[in-house]
């Protein structure tokens, strides 16, 4: 692939003969479909580098792109640079039935020619074929404008069928295209298979590299959801340690919301001390912000990211849900404003305030006044006697295990609410 430079230029030189030809009224030579692929990948790489215009850009130029290639003589299509062009239009995003069409054009005698191959049966979903294909070709021997789309498909085809030699490949992948949208879709790729094969080693290294790397690429919430559900699946003594390093190098925002989302789902799934590390992370990070800003906590108003610390605080509440020696903490959920609550986020507060309206209801039929011991006694001496317990006692467990039950319908609505 050429630099982001040689690129950058090809690509205002492209723009600048088209807005001449319309201009000046001017026929001029249709640009090669190794040209227009130029162009593509460069706006395809500043796409991953977080450019979010140029995803409409993108859409235009895979339409040029594709306009070029069907317009070329046969001539034009089994020159070298176009096929290798064609290979890579298709593992780009571009037009499978135009690379469907193209390839027998190539002819078999090319050398090309069963790597093309093997591409349409890639983009056509018949991932045996492409595997067989892809298995005799190593991708560090290829030429780079193939390369890493190469390793990438070699990747993508292994996923559900050879995930060492997936892994392989997709880091081949990251080898041969740095800095592209390449190498973004192979560091995702990458974090998946290292949590199916629990390879929390693995799986931290590439969520760091993507976080210093392609933080404000558009497809970075995918990144957020995996890493989320990463650090759940494969949390172990050193997880807030990997959090820590991971999220170092996010801008603030994101690195809340990364937060944000880990206290949440932490605490609906029970981890309670990572529901309660996030949401001090969250918090901790607030309140340095608004240090340097030079923010007059004590004035009332509100500051900036208010609803990001209510959100932290909900979620470390509701994690005590689950632990009997914090069951006292629920009271302070009505310190929570839920009009300053994104919209998924109120339906979790109604239902943890129902458990606490739940837990601390009075027991009817019940004298909680009377003295813990003499019931404690009472409890002991009917189990030592063989006799029945009291009236109330009973009444209590039966309260008690309808309460049990109310929590666990409630702890669904919270998942619900919380998906």
């Amino acid at each position: 692939m050429p630099g982001p430079v040689g690129k950058g230029i090809y690509l205002a030189a492209t723009v600048f003969l088209g807005l001449s030809q319309t201009a000046a009224g001017a026929e001029l030579p249709p640009l090669e479909p190794f040209q227009l692929m130029r162009s593509l990948q460069n706006v395809q790489d500043r796409i991953a580098g977080g450019d979010k215009a140029a995803l409409t850009m993108q859409g235009k130029l895979i339409v040029m792109t594709d306009e070029g290639f069907r317009q070329a003589s046969a001539e034009k299509i089994a020159d070298p640079r176009n096929i290798r062009a064609l290979i890579a239009y298709g593992l780009s995003g571009g037009n499978p039935r135009t690379v469907q069409s193209l390839a027998p054009v190539i002819g078999e005698d090319q050398p090309l020619y069963p790597l093309a191959a093997g591409v349409v049966s890639y983009v056509s979903g018949r991932q045996d074929e492409a595997r067989a294909t892809f298995a005799a070709v190593d991708p560090l021997t290829l030429d780079p404008e193939v390369a890493a789309y190469i390793a990438l498909a070699k990747g993508n085809a292994n996923v559900n069928h050879d995930d060492q030699l997936a892994i392989e490949s997709l880091i081949k992948a990251r080898l041969l295209g740095p800095g592209t949208l390449v190498e973004e879709s192979a560091l995702r790729r990458l974090m998946a298979l290292y949590m199916k094969t629990t390879n929390r080693a693995g799986f931290n290294d590439a969520s760091a590299d993507y976080a210093r790397r392609f933080i404000s690429s558009p497809y970075a919430n995918q990144f957020a959801e995996m890493l989320v559900n990463g650090i759940l699946s494969m949390k172990g003594p050193r997880t807030q340690t990997d959090i820590k390093r991971i999220a170092s190098t996010m801008p603030p925002a994101f690195r809340d919301a990364i937060y944000l989302r880990l206290a949440r789902q932490a605490a609906v799934a029970g981890h309670l001390q990572l529901s309660e590390f996030a949401a001090s992370m969250i918090n901790g990070q607030l309140a340095k912000d608004n240090i340097a800003a030079g923010q007059d906590q004590s004035s009332g108003e509100r500051q900036p990211g208010e609803r990001t610390g209510l959100q932290s605080n909900l979620y470390s509440r509701i994690s005590a849900l689950l632990d009997d020696g914090e069951i006292e903490r629920l009271k302070e959920l009505d310190d929570i404003d839920a009009t300053k609550l994104p919209e998924k986020d109120r339906g979790i507060l109604a239902a943890a305030r129902a458990v606490t309206k739940a837990v601390f209801a009075p027991i009817e039929g019940l004298d909680l006044a009377q003295d813990d011991m003499e019931m404690s006694e009472d409890t002991e001496g009917s189990k030592k006697a063989g006799q029945p317990q009291s009236q109330e006692i009973v009444d209590a467990d039966e309260l008690l295990a309808k309460t049990r039950a109310r929590l666990n319908a409630i702890d669904s609505l919270i998942e619900g609410n919380a998906k």
